[in-house]
């Protein structure tokens, strides 16, 4: 009587199975956690430059102020701010000099916020102009 020889790949096939399925759920959540990096650090840039606008907006408003104390001020300024700052410079303008020209610069972490505006001191309330 001759002995038939079975080879039983029920296993070998289940494992290889459990391989693919295993590296394609490992490379789905590195994928995911990638993509969730770099979603927070995009949304924390936007928040950063939006408190860069804040910021640059206060000193603005610290320019207004000391021109309303003294409407020849000219000058730096410079207001550190919650791991940032922000920087104004006031001058005279060159073509009128009932206009001031202000250059305000703010940075938060890797953001910074630029705004340069005109200002007319002639009369009782200033008017930016730009």
């Amino acid at each position: 009587m001759m002995k038939k020889i079975v080879k039983k790949q029920d296993g070998a096939i289940a494992l290889t199975t459990l391989l693919i399925v295993f590296s394609i759920l490992l490379f789905s959540g590195t994928t995911l956690i990638l993509l969730a990096t770099d979603f927070s650090k995009s949304l924390s840039a936007v928040n950063n430059g939006s408190i860069a606008q804040i910021h640059a907006q206060s000193c603005m408003e610290e320019s207004l102020i000391r021109l309303k104390e003294n409407i020849y001020y000219s000058g730096s300024i410079t207001i550190n701010i919650d791991n940032g700052y922000c920087q104004a410079d006031v001058s005279i303008d060159q073509t009128n000099n009932n206009y001031r020209d202000i250059e305000v610069s703010s940075y938060k972490f890797d953001s910074s916020y630029y705004q340069s505006s005109i200002v007319d001191i002639s009369g009782d309330e200033f008017v930016i102009i730009e």
